[in-house]
């Protein structure tokens, strides 16, 4: 009888912890998430994270209210830095992409996506590699034609170390274009530098590319299907080079934040994901719906880690 009595008051005491951790877990979220945007306020990385986060708030699909804070600075490593640097409670966390890999593989930080722990990614938009309208430059055919017989002559607008300076060399990587990146600065400078003939070429988004008398011309989409808005512009694929350059919309938590929050969080972007709202207002500006989590979030993310590390030697040149 005395051996029974002790199991039972070990077993007893053991339920103790159980049961309270499992009522802690149930108490997630008691109190609003900030969502670090690494971006001034009015930018595309801003706006999308407010379509998901206002969509969350009024539908009520997280239980407590989620706060959009901008953190521009530093190239993005300002607010990636603080949530990187947060307690991992789940309640501040991070919107970013590929910006988080070329940030450390330019210096500007010594940290990537391993130094959080991956929520969801909920939307993407690929780029789009074009030209001036009338330049003569119809197709990356013609592209390399030129850069063969008058070496340099095709200049490409960049922002050097961005984005869209890696995207564009992997495109000129694999289809050997001879292009050279030019340091122009944001999209609206290197618009006006391609409309303007100071530079040839340059990798956008397809909406600046679709609107109705752009004065550009699409000459490859770097996505894995055409885009809609652009439906007589090939893929890279489709001209038989294999590359695929995206905005891959990702949200992240401080590493060591509960199994649990981050699925809890996860599920919240996912359920606003399927709302008609959030998908008219992103389909709207030319971004595509497609959530990721667990296992094919973590690939998605490492295969832009090699592909951006591939490239990277080309960037230095």
């Amino acid at each position: 009888m005395k051996l029974n009595t002790l199991k039972l008051a070990i077993a007893a005491a053991m339920a103790i912890p159980l049961a309270t951790g499992a009522a802690a877990q149930a108490d997630y979220p008691e109190k609003p998430v900030q969502i670090v945007v690494p971006f001034g306020p009015g930018g595309a990385g801003d706006i999308f994270a407010r379509v998901f986060v206002n969509a969350i708030n009024e539908n009520n699909l997280f239980g407590q209210p989620m706060v959009v804070v901008n953190e521009p600075g530093g190239g993005t490593t300002v607010g990636s830095g603080e949530v990187k640097d947060a307690a991992p409670d789940g309640y501040t966390i991070l919107q970013l992409h590929q910006t988080l890999i070329t940030s450390k593989l330019m210096g500007t930080s010594d940290y990537g996506p391993e130094a959080f722990d991956p929520i969801a990614e909920t939307h993407h938009v690929c780029m789009t590699y074009a030209s001036k309208e009338g330049s003569g430059l119809d197709t990356l055919d013609d592209v390399r034609a030129m850069s063969a017989a008058n070496p340099g002559s095709v200049k490409e607008a960049s922002l050097l170390g961005s984005l869209v300076h890696f995207s564009s060399a992997m495109l000129n990587d694999a289809a050997d274009l001879g292009v050279k990146s030019v340091n122009v600065g944001g999209g609206g400078k290197r618009n006006a530098s391609v409309l303007g003939g100071h530079t040839q070429t340059m990798v956008t988004m397809p909406f600046v590319v679709a609107k109705p008398d752009s004065g550009f011309h699409g000459l490859a989409f770097l996505g894995a299907e055409r885009h809609p808005a652009l439906p007589d512009v090939p893929t890279a694929i489709e001209l038989g080079y294999d590359v695929e350059a995206c905005v891959n919309y990702w949200w992240f938590a401080p590493k060591g934040t509960p199994a649990d929050r981050v699925a809890a969080l996860a599920d919240a972007f996912a359920k606003a994901a399927e709302l008609e709202s959030v998908v008219a207002a992103m389909t709207d500006r030319g971004v595509e719906i497609e959530v990721l989590t667990g296992a094919k979030l973590q690939a998605r993310i490492d295969a832009n880690v090699a592909a951006y590390t591939a490239v990277a030697p080309s960037i230095a040149e």
